[in-house]
């Protein structure tokens, strides 16, 4: 069943128009109700906007070809969104619909800024100690040529040398953290204002000039673009309604933080979109990338896509029989390109799955997710030509020149071109995803309407009855009845404090037991979070070293310059290490699953429900004995609005990232050696850490409940009575002009079956 949000207000708010016509003789009832509609139209607008919105996740490396694919899908091929400069500046990349063009940059935090400073720091002095080995070895080769009698020119010691000889010792996130640190000292920024300061709002009247504005941020050589964490573009094009696009860093990423918040926005995110080129498809590197990238589980849909394929069919050509007419040789070279990707690709994820499951690092759930995953082969540029068929720009018609030289003695027309893009396997496979969304939402809107339709039928039947009871009061009472059934009321009322206040109690001791219970479990369940998988490699590695052979007879081979030999010897270089994304999503896995525990303990611990039934029953069970003349049906009706009064605190804790003791102190996924004491230290520091934090939150949240019940147990009896004073009050002004209220409260009657009527058939 599908449900129009614009037919849903339309009744509420016809209900809320009939509730005012009954504000005024009923104002406790009117109100609850209204409060009800109004967050009951917020909790479904906000859920059928959910549905509207498809949230894409493009995880790839720069160069792969994001940009040029999402322009093919979103944007019919036009150049819209920009391209990514370099891998430096491929951050973190929100793109969204917004009626205005602007862009929000964020900086880094300075304790983000302090990892990039010390891993460029470490960059220094291994360069600094690659220096002193070239200057060292170039020494011993020129003692050596002279005790040869040779002459040797020295090498000039460059700084690329130095480099190159770093670059062995060291992986590219330092690197990359030294030439960041760099630029921001050469660009002479004020880190102390800008690292950690509110979002940089830009504005402009186009996606073109918003490019030319965030050049300075996000450019090769902007002057701001090595502080930017990430980057939020809002583009005023229509054809972007409905999508949300992020675009994760392009390279692994040196700050532990912002991976991690690239994972969190791949959990929630409806697709991914993974992209490597098909020349290589998903090599080392870009499995390494998924590997960083993709969390451990949460991702809903997932797309590979084999992106610039037409080159690989190109360089297939020679491979494809040559006695089958050209279109069936690019058919044939087609499906050969395409098993051969996914062949190729199912064997290399095959391995790594099994090794996962061999060294149980907890990843092969994400691996064997991939397993069952199938490339599509794409080419954004064929499509872009079809669209620009007839007005193709000089550059465009020479890639369509390339495109008929892929296979000899055929020629692309706009249709071929449009079917080889493949763009519309992509198109289906995003509308499958929403298809199953939008299913997902009209199934949550459905359960929110029958839970709404069922808590409106309870409160428009009471408001009805309410209404029916005081009638039947008018009509059968006095003004001394009135008074006598008051005095009645409030005798027994008072006579049963004690038991009505015992419900209360015994919810709040209730509510103690079990988060006793619950935050003993938290802290059992603590180790089971504290495993961290340590994994080896080893690896062979070669030194020469200098032997002497002594002088010889007569010294002779100290006159040759053959006393020295330079031998060569190899040794098993052997290394520890632990995947500190590991650490860090055991403690957030360790955090979910004890605010999970606590937010259900709170709900479970007071039934709110069962309390209200407990104390309905008990006020009734006053009455039932008495031989005084008691309208119990108005006093029922009385009894509930009471009830409903009664409330707990929510039972939310809120999200918090416990994740800063690793995060703070960690660069890059891999930790080796001695490090890995000190990894795991961070992650038992972070652990206890959510446990002191959530216990503190827990007595809080207990407190809070205890006193909310405390509150209501002391003031519940002294308030209901008080309602049925008011109540009373009310009935013998009515009684005054007996006939005109009857009249009056006839025509709500009315009102209220209407109202319940709409509620029944939302």
């Amino acid at each position: 069943m599908s449900y129009d949000l614009a037919s849903i207000n339309q009744k509420l708010s016809g209900v809320l128009k009939k509730l005012e016509l009954l504000k005024a003789d009923y104002p406790g009832l009117a109100d609850e109700m209204q409060i009800s509609i109004n967050s009951f139209a917020a909790a479904v607008s906000s859920k059928l906007d959910d549905g509207r919105l498809l949230s894409i996740s493009i995880v790839g490396r720069v160069k792969s070809g994001k940009s040029s694919l999402l322009n093919a899908l979103i944007f019919d091929g036009e150049s819209v969104l920009p391209q990514a400069a370099t891998p430096m500046t491929a951050a973190l990349t929100f793109i969204r619909y917004a009626p205005e063009c602007h862009a929000e940059i964020e900086f880094f935090s300075s304790e983000d800024w302090d990892i990039f400073v010390r891993q460029a720091r470490e960059y220094d002095a291994i360069c600094a100690e690659a220096k002193a080995e070239l200057i060292a070895e170039d020494e011993e080769r020129t003692k050596r040529a002279k005790a040869k009698g040779q002459v040797v020119s020295r090498r000039e010691i460059t700084e690329q040398r130095i480099a190159d000889r770093a670059k062995a010792k060291l992986n590219e996130n330092f690197i990359a953290a030294h030439e960041l640190v760099e630029m921001a000292e050469r660009e002479d920024l004020d880190l102390d204002k800008l690292l950690g300061s509110e979002p940089v709002v830009i504005k402009a009247k186009n996606p073109v000039a918003l490019s030319g504005k965030l050049e300075e941020y996000v450019g090769a050589h902007g002057k701001y673009t090595p502080i930017v964490c990430s980057t939020a573009i809002y583009i005023n094009d229509p054809r972007l309604e409905g999508y949300e696009i992020i675009d994760t860093p392009g390279t692994n990423d040196p700050v532990i933080s912002r991976g991690q918040r690239t994972k969190q926005h791949l959990k929630k995110t409806d697709v991914v979109l993974a992209m490597s080129m098909a020349s290589e498809f998903f090599n080392q590197s870009d499995l390494e990338l998924l590997s960083q990238n993709l969390p451990q589980s949460g991702v809903k849909d997932f797309l590979l896509l084999a992106s610039q394929f037409d080159l690989t069919v190109s360089e297939h050509e020679n491979k494809i029989p040559r006695d089958l007419t050209p279109y069936d040789r690019l058919v044939k070279g087609f499906v050969d390109v395409q098993k051969l990707i996914q062949e190729s690709f199912h064997d290399r994820v095959d391995q790594i799955a099994r090794q996962a499951v061999q060294q149980k690092n907890g990843d092969a759930e994400k691996w064997n997710f991939l397993l069952t995953t199938e490339a599509i082969c794409v080419s954004s540029m064929a499509f872009i030509l079809a669209r620009h068929w007839d007005n193709l720009t000089d550059r465009e018609k020479e890639n369509l020149a390339r495109f008929n030289e892929i296979i000899p003695g055929y020629t692309f027309d706009r249709k071929a071109l449009e079917e080889f893009s493949r763009m519309h396997k992509v198109h289906e496979a995003l509308d499958s995803v929403k298809s199953k969304k939008m299913q997902i939402i009209a199934e949550s809107v459905k359960n929110l309407v029958e839970a709404g339709r069922k808590g409106f039928a309870e409160q428009s039947r009471s408001l009805r009855n309410s209404i029916q009871a005081s009638i039947e009061a008018l009509q059968s009472k006095d003004v001394a009845q009135l008074a006598k059934e008051l005095k009645v009321q409030t005798t027994r009322l008072e006579k049963g404090r004690s038991s009505l206040e015992g419900c209360f109690e015994d919810a709040i001791y209730g509510a103690r037991d079990k988060f006793s219970t619950i935050l003993s479990e938290i802290r059992q369940s603590k180790a089971q979070f504290a495993n961290l998988t340590v994994q080896s490699e080893s690896h062979t590695e070669t030194e020469d070293y200098t032997v002497d052979k002594g002088c010889g007879f007569l010294w002779w081979r100290s006159w040759t310059g053959n006393r020295y030999e330079t031998r060569t010897r190899s040794y098993t270089v052997t290394t520890r290490y632990a995947d500190a994304y590991e650490a860090v999503d055991q403690v957030e896995s360790f955090a979910n699953q004890a605010r999970s525990m606590l937010e259900n303990a709170i709900r479970s611990a007071v039934n709110v429900s069962e309390l209200k039934n407990n104390i309905s029953d008990a006020i009734l069970a006053l009455f039932e004995n008495g031989t005084e003349d008691i309208d119990l049906d108005l006093l029922k009706e009385q009894i509930k609005a009471a009830v409903r009064r009664i409330t707990i605190p929510d039972a939310d804790f809120g999200d918090v990232d416990y994740s800063a003791a690793i995060t703070s102190k960690f660069s890059g996924s891999r930790v080796e050696d001695s490090d890995i004491d000190s990894l795991k230290a961070a992650q038992r520091a972070a652990l206890s850490a959510v446990i002191s934090d959530l216990e503190k939150k827990a007595k809080e949240k207990t407190s809070a409940i205890e006193k909310c019940l405390t509150t209501t147990k002391e003031t519940f009896v002294n308030r209901l009575i008080g309602d049925l004073k008011a109540d009373n009050e009310k009935l013998a002004e009515q009684l005054k002009n007996k006939k005109e209220s009857l009249k009056h409260l006839k025509t709500l009657i009315p009102v209220a079956a209407e109202i319940e009527e709409t509620m029944n058939n939302l």
